[in-house]
């Protein structure tokens, strides 16, 4: 149910289904903005409802807050890969960039 709120935002009780199949009421608040897209996708069937639509997007956040876990993970991995490698196996840079470096004459600078 749509209600105005004093600041001018709509607010309205949503239900959202959790893993254990049930239901918990919440309310929430949006932008105009929001509010106008998120009933523009329920009117053109994207959702059936605007409880369904915020629930998708809160699983595509879950899903994304995942995937940037991940990332990080491989990351510190990497990291702690890197830092494992003993110093003389490390390259200097310059021997490293020195055939492209001339290549492009940078190294006349």
């Amino acid at each position: 149910m749509d209600r105005l709120a004093a600041d001018g935002r709509l607010r309205y009780e949503l239900v959202i289904p959790s893993e254990r199949k049930m239901t918990i009421k919440t309310t929430l608040s949006f932008t105009e903005r929001h509010h106008r897209f998120l009933m523009e996708q329920v009117e053109s069937g994207v959702f059936a409802t605007a409880s369904a639509g915020v629930a998708a997007a809160v699983e595509d956040m879950m899903r994304a807050e995942e995937e940037r876990r991940l990332m990080l993970a491989a990351m510190a991995d990497v990291i702690r890969e890197r830092m494992a490698t003993p110093l003389e196996e490390y390259v200097d840079a310059d021997e490293a960039f020195a055939a492209i470096s001339a290549e492009l004459g940078l190294d006349d600078e």
